[in-house]
């Protein structure tokens, strides 16, 4: 099955300005069952002032016309390697199995508050990005991104 969705597009995760998120190996990862592949802060911040939504999932087609093949670390590896990404920084994807499984441990860190400091409506100063997007707008994204993986019970 070659269909892209989700966590299988590039993508930033929107919590907050920045964020750790630590995946140890609980599988030998191959490129066959799915690695997490990270692009390059640097990079990402030159792509994200390109297609101005931070909320988008970006397609390979976007991503390889802005990107070289080095801008890439593909996270493949033997069980009990750790790598730890800022994924609000660093678009990234995963999870596109083609042959078994990837089993990892994830361990997220935000600073507290982790999704919106008192008084905003977003941690992301998206002014300073170039991106001008109303208050409202942000949070009816953020709120419809966030309702699945949160606030279901």
């Amino acid at each position: 099955n070659d269909t892209k969705t989700d966590s299988q597009l590039f993508h930033l995760d929107p919590e907050d300005y920045k964020q750790v998120k630590v995946f140890i190996n609980l599988s030998n990862i191959h490129h066959e069952n799915g690695p997490l592949t990270v692009l390059k802060a640097s990079r990402s911040k030159q792509i994200l002032n390109q297609i101005k939504d931070p909320f988008s999932r970006v397609s390979d087609d976007t991503i390889s016309g802005l990107t070289n093949d080095n801008d890439f670390l593909e996270c493949t590896s033997p069980v009990g390697t750790a790598f730890a990404v800022d994924t609000c920084s660093c678009f990234h994807m995963g999870s596109r199995t083609r042959l078994g499984n990837r089993i990892v441990l994830l361990i997220t860190y935000l600073r507290f508050p982790g999704i919106v400091e008192p008084g905003r409506t977003s941690n992301i100063d998206f002014k300073n990005l170039g991106i001008n997007l109303p208050d409202h707008e942000y949070a009816n994204k953020l709120f419809k991104f966030l309702r699945p993986r949160y606030l279901t019970i």
